[in-house]
C-alpha cells in the first residue's frame, strides 16, 4: 500500500517527511489535508465521506497537517492543537454517529512534530462488512475510492459490495469445514489419531484476497508465540503449507500449530480430551477455557507480527466428543448430560482490534461448550461479565 508503511503507533515525523521526499501522491490509499475538519455540517459530511470511502475500498490513511499541490505533498506543517486527545475523541465521535454500519478497527493518532504541532493520522482498514453509508444530517450516500480519489457508488457497485461481504464469511466457513474434514481423515499437518480433538482456527477475513503469500521464514521467528496447545516443549519445521510447531506424546504427535502462507493459523490438540485407560470421557472445561484464552492471545500476537490484516475470525471445534460430559468448575461438576453429537462447532467470533479483550471475544465459544454439557453458560465469568476463572 502506498503511503505510511509502519504500524500506526510507530509512525514518527521522519516517516511523514519521507512522503514529501519521495513525492508520494494522493491515491486510493492516502489523502492529505491541511486542516482538521471543523464543526460545520459541510466539513463533517466531507470528513465522513472520506473515511467511509476508504473503508468501502481498500483502506488507507487520512493525514491532516500536510499541504499538497495537485495531490502531491509539499509541506509538513502540522495542526496547532492545544489538546490533541480531545480532537481525536471529537473525530471518533463524528465517525461513530455518522456512518452505518459501524466501521471497526479505525485508529487515530496525533504524530508530534518538532515545530510543536501534530499531524493527525486516521488509519481506516478495508472493511469486512461493506458498504458503509454516510448518514449524517439526512445524507444517505455510499462512497468508495480509486486512484483518482473518492466517488459515489452506483447501484451495480452497491450490489457487488453487499454480495462480496456475504461471500467473504462463506469462504471462511468453507475453509474451516475443509480443514476439519482433512483433520478427521488424518490428513492435517500431522496425523492426529486421538479419539477426540480440539481444533482451533484463526483466519483473516480477507483470506481469499491475499495476493501475496506471507514469508514463512517470519513464522519461524515467532516460535514462542506459536506454542502448540497444552504443551511445555515443542519442535518446529517448514512444510508445504507454511510453518508448523508440534509436540509429541510418546511416538505420536499430541498437538500442533500450522501457520498457512495466507496468514491463517490452525491449532489441533489430542491429549486434553484423551479418555485414557479409565475411559473418562470428560471435557475439563476450565482447563480448556484458560488454555484457549492464553493460546489465542499468543496466536494473535504472532499474526500481528506477520502483518496479517484484521479482522480475524476465530473458530473452535471439538471433534469425536459424542458421549462426553462437560466437567465445569474446579471440582469438575458434571451435569449428567452427555454431548449428543460427534462434532461441536462453536459460533464464529471476530477480533476487530489487536487490543480486544480476548476473554470477552471468546465468550460465545465458551458458552457453547458449557451448553453442550447441559449448562446454561460458561461459569468462568462473574455477575458483571468479567473473566474470573475459579
Amino acid at each position: 500500500m502506498a503511503g505510511v508503511q509502519k504500524p500506526l503507533e510507530a509512525v514518527a515525523e521522519q516517516d511523514l517527511q519521507e512522503l514529501l521526499t519521495e513525492g508520494v501522491p494522493e491515491g486510493r490509499h492516502i489523502e492529505y489535508k491541511r486542516q482538521l475538519p471543523g464543526n460545520s455540517d459541510d466539513e463533517k459530511r466531507e470528513f465522513l465521506s472520506d473515511v467511509s470511502s476508504f473503508a468501502n475500498a481498500a483502506g488507507g490513511d487520512l493525514l491532516y497537517g500536510i499541504e499538497e499541490a495537485g495531490g502531491v505533498p509539499t509541506r509538513l506543517v502540522g495542526v496547532n492543537s492545544a489538546d490533541p486527545d480531545a480532537e481525536i475523541l471529537r473525530l471518533e465521535n463524528i465517525v461513530r454517529t455518522g456512518v452505518e454500519p459501524r466501521i471497526p478497527g479505525i485508529h487515530l493518532r496525533a504524530v508530534p512534530l518538532a515545530n510543536g504541532n501534530n499531524v493527525f493520522v486516521i488509519r481506516v482498514p478495508q472493511s469486512w462488512a461493506p458498504p458503509h453509508m454516510v448518514v449524517f444530517k439526512n445524507l444517505s450516500r455510499f462512497f468508495s475510492r480509486t486512484s483518482a480519489g473518492k466517488y459515489q457508488l452506483d447501484v451495480a457497485e452497491l450490489r457487488a459490495q453487499f454480495l462480496g461481504s456475504a461471500n467473504a464469511v462463506e469462504r471462511i466457513r468453507r475453509f474451516r469445514d475443509e480443514r476439519l474434514a482433512r483433520i478427521v481423515a488424518g490428513e492435517g499437518a500431522f496425523d492426529m489419531s486421538g479419539p477426540a480433538l480440539i481444533v482451533l482456527h484463526l483466519v483473516p477475513l480477507r483470506l481469499a484476497d491475499s495476493g501475496t503469500p506471507f514469508d514463512v521464514r517470519l513464522s519461524g521467528r515467532q516460535t514462542l508465540s506459536l506454542a502448540p496447545l497444552y504443551s511445555n516443549g515443542w519442535d518446529k519445521r517448514y512444510n508445504v503449507d507454511g510453518f508448523a510447531t508440534f509436540s509429541r506424546s510418546g511416538p505420536r504427535i499430541g498437538s500442533y500449530v500450522q501457520v498457512f502462507r495466507h496468514g491463517a493459523i490452525e491449532a489441533v490438540e489430542a491429549r486434553l480430551l484423551d479418555p485414557g485407560q479409565a475411559n473418562q470421557r470428560t471435557i475439563p472445561a476450565m482447563l480448556l477455557a484458560t488454555e484457549l484464552v492464553e493460546s489465542v492471545l499468543k496466536y494473535l500476537a504472532a499474526q500481528r507480527e506477520l502483518s496479517v490484516q484484521l479482522p480475524i475470525v476465530v473458530m473452535l471445534g471439538l471433534v469425536g466428543i459424542k458421549g462426553y460430559q462437560v466437567a465445569a468448575g474446579q471440582r469438575w461438576f458434571l451435569s449428567g448430560v452427555a454431548v449428543d453429537r460427534d462434532i461441536v462447532t462453536c459460533p464464529e467470533v471476530i477480533v476487530e482490534d489487536w487490543d480486544a479483550d480476548v476473554t470477552q471475544v471468546l465468550r460465545p465459544c465458551l458458552d457453547a461448550i458449557w451448553n453442550a454439557g447441559g449448562f446454561a453458560e460458561c461459569d468462568l465469568y462473574d455477575k458483571t461479565g468479567n473473566w474470573q476463572p475459579k
